[in-house]
């Protein structure tokens, strides 16, 4: 699936810059993150941060501009679909209509979490559906969320939500989030858990101080 950065016909408002990089879906994700993907793994806490950027009305449909860069990525088809859908005023569609009569839902799901930079809230719909329908199918994806600082953000929605998950994986996560740069964070959320908080050490489970 071909993904670039467009660079003809755009849209008043709408800026092009440097390509965005490909999906890495294939593989387990990188401990490095674009600046664009670090906006998206911080979007549960910083969600007005794409009142600058063009609205949905001001790009074509399956586009999102990067602020940083002024990019504007192109989706594939299925990616593209799923995210029109995210952007429903009616209510937050189930996870279930949002993958309805897409082809691989599981990459498509992945390259929006990676690629969408506005509405942040697509990206967060994404992710959900991830963890709600294909946790094991993408535990390289999520382990990473859990791992590194630049996807604090989904790696947040993780541990927030590791009772939900199946045991094994569950437990997986925890003990990568642990030993990664996540750790100060993790461990209060391990704490709360019922089934992990015997993962931690006596003592270990404070929230860390402001930054």
């Amino acid at each position: 699936m071909t993904q670039q950065a467009m660079t003809h016909d755009k849209k008043p408002g709408a800026e092009v810059g440097a390509p965005l990089p490909h999906s890495r879906w294939e593989g387990a994700a990188r401990a490095r993150r674009t600046p664009a993907a670090t906006l998206l793994g911080l979007a549960l806490g910083v969600l007005g941060a794409s009142a600058g950027c063009a609205g949905p009305a001001d790009r074509p449909a399956g586009a999102s501009a990067a602020p940083e860069h002024g990019a504007v990525v192109t989706l594939g088809v299925d990616a593209q679909r799923i995210y029109e859908r995210t952007l429903a005023r009616d209510g937050a569609p189930s996870c279930a209509e949002l993958t309805a009569d897409v082809a691989a839902p599981v990459p498509a799901l992945v390259e929006i979490t990676e690629r969408v930079i506005a509405p942040p809230g697509s990206g967060i719909r994404a992710a959900e559906c991830l963890l709600e329908t294909h946790a094991l199918e993408v535990e390289p994806t999520l382990t990473a969320w859990v791992t590194h600082e630049a996807t604090l953000g989904f790696g947040l929605l993780v541990l927030g939500r590791l009772d939900a998950l199946e045991p094994a994986l569950a437990e997986r996560l925890a003990r990568a989030a642990l030993a990664g740069e996540l750790a100060e964070r993790a461990r209060p959320r391990i704490a709360r858990s019922e089934r992990l908080h015997g993962l931690l050490a006596p003592g270990t489970a404070e929230e860390p101080g402001p930054r």
